[in-house]
């Protein structure tokens, strides 16, 4: 009896390391596709993100990681692409502020036509835009009274010319914390 807990213990010692391992692999993979991706190398960054995402289909980050692959390196301009991996990354915990908040610069992203020029009305990719300013409005909605998630929306909202719904982030950052609008340079 003795014998065989002391197997059943080793084995799942090996199971438990094996499942570490798995993590921690996937976890370099994520750095070095966005180490690949600061270089300019989209097409290598995106085979290291997808191998981090197998070995560890269950974080977000790394969707989020190939999102901004798919938004930002060779493989610029797949923004359907993005999205679904946007919407993934949000599923696989909903209420993950930390998921959400990351989300947001890679969103506003989306709606634009073209990442290399100023960010405004003129430069609104029709064909994406309502879904970026739902995303926005649905995560003000879901954190009614977080501050933070106003402010960064806010920026954003006011870089792509959401006029309507910055001054609505506005007022409810006035509501929740009027001395922001004082002295936080990013939503002024």
């Amino acid at each position: 009896m003795k014998k065989i807990l002391i197997l059943l213990l080793i084995i799942l010692f090996f199971f438990v390391i094996k499942s570490f391992g798995k993590i921690y692999r996937a976890d370099l993979y994520y750095k070095s596709s966005q180490r690949q991706l600061s270089l300019a190398r989209g097409e290598m960054a995106l085979k290291y993100a997808r191998t981090a995402i197998k070995l560890n289909p269950n974080e977000p980050r790394y969707r989020l990681g190939e999102a901004k692959i798919f938004l930002t390196a060779q493989n610029y301009n797949q923004k359907s692409s993005a999205l679904k991996g946007l919407e993934k990354a949000r599923n696989l915990n909903p209420k993950n502020l930390v998921t959400i908040r990351n989300s947001v610069p890679l969103y506003s992203l989306i709606a634009v036509n073209d990442i290399y020029i100023k960010s405004g009305k003129e430069n609104l990719d029709s064909q994406y835009f309502d879904t970026v300013k739902k995303f926005f409005v649905d995560t003000k909605k879901k954190y009614p009274n977080d501050v933070g998630v106003y402010v960064l929306i806010a920026g954003y909202e006011k870089k792509l010319g959401f006029d309507a719904e910055y001054k609505n982030s506005i007022k409810v950052i006035r509501k929740l914390r009027p001395d922001l609008l004082q002295w936080y340079e990013g939503i002024n």
